[in-house]
């Protein structure tokens, strides 16, 4: 059992996995250990701190816009091959993507619906 273990995860927390550099990761244990906080607590802050400023620069409307675009230029490559999906096949794909990465149905559904043919 460990001692100095800080507390455990929120129920509705999800695992967000990062690789850092080893000297990285020895300060960021070193100092976690010295403040008495998680690793998990110190990322979880800066993580939460660079999305507030992001939101700042850009409502969600325009990074939804952003993400349209991107899928919108994939698109134009996918039609460019030998072999491509069909317009609904790779919106669908792109859908359970996007779903699968934990992004709200509303938001995917706006997508799919602004992506350019």
């Amino acid at each position: 059992m460990p001692i100095l273990k800080s507390t455990d995860p929120d129920k509705g927390s999800r695992l967000v996995g990062v690789y850092l550099p080893s000297d990285t990761h020895r300060e960021l244990t070193l100092l976690s250990i010295a403040k008495g906080q998680s690793k998990s607590k110190i990322i979880k802050t800066l993580i939460e701190d660079w999305i507030l400023r992001q939101k700042e620069k850009k409502g969600d409307r325009e990074v939804l816009r952003e993400i349209t675009n991107r899928a919108s230029k994939r698109w134009q490559i996918e039609k460019m091959k030998l072999k491509p999906l069909t317009f609904a096949l790779f919106k669908e794909r792109l859908g359970d993507e996007l779903l699968g990465k934990g992004m709200l149905e509303d938001h995917v559904k706006i997508i799919l619906n602004e992506i350019e043919k």
